[in-house]
C-alpha cells in the first residue's frame, strides 16, 4: 500500500475545515424553552389603589407587577403570564396595611395553573402576603 501524499492530507484537511468551518452547516437550534400559563386573579375590595402585586424568580428579578390604581371596587381582574420552568414568589401588597378581606370587602387573590388547579390563595393579610411555588421539574 502507498503511503498518502501531502497533497492528499492537505486536501483531507481543507476537506474537514470547509464543511466544520465555513458556516455551511448550522446545528439545529436548541428548543424553546417550556413555558407554563399561569392566571393571577384579583378581586378587589373597597380600596383598589391600595393593592398591588409582584411575581419575582428564584434570583429576585421582577417577572411580572400590577397595581390596582384606578380600578374598580370589589372587581374580579385576571392577569395570565406565561413562564419558564423554575421557582417564584408571588407577593399581594396593601398599601394602608389592612389587606384585601374582611374590613372593607371580600377581596381575594388566587394563582391558578392552566389545568384550573389552584397553587396558592389569599386576602386576609396585614401589608403584603407571599406564596412561593416552583413550575415544572
Amino acid at each position: 500500500m502507498a503511503a498518502a501524499s501531502p497533497s492528499a492530507v492537505t486536501g483531507f484537511n481543507l476537506y474537514l475545515s470547509s464543511q466544520l468551518g465555513s458556516g455551511d452547516v448550522e446545528p439545529p437550534p436548541p428548543p424553546p424553552p417550556e413555558t407554563f400559563e399561569l392566571t393571577i386573579i384579583v378581586r378587589t375590595d373597597k380600596y383598589p389603589n391600595e393593592s398591588s402585586w409582584v411575581m419575582k424568580d428564584d434570583i429576585d428579578t421582577t417577572v411580572a407587577e400590577r397595581s390596582f390604581a384606578g380600578e374598580e371596587r370589589e372587581t374580579e381582574y385576571s392577569d395570565v403570564l406565561n413562564l419558564e420552568a423554575g421557582a417564584y414568589t408571588f407577593t399581594m401588597f396593601d398599601s394602608y396595611g389592612d389587606g384585601m378581606c374582611c374590613s372593607f370587602g371580600e377581596g381575594y387573590w388566587r394563582l391558578v395553573a392552566q389545568d384550573g388547579t389552584e397553587i396558592a390563595a389569599g386576602g386576609e393579610f396585614t401589608d403584603q402576603e407571599s406564596a412561593e411555588f416552583t413550575l415544572g421539574s
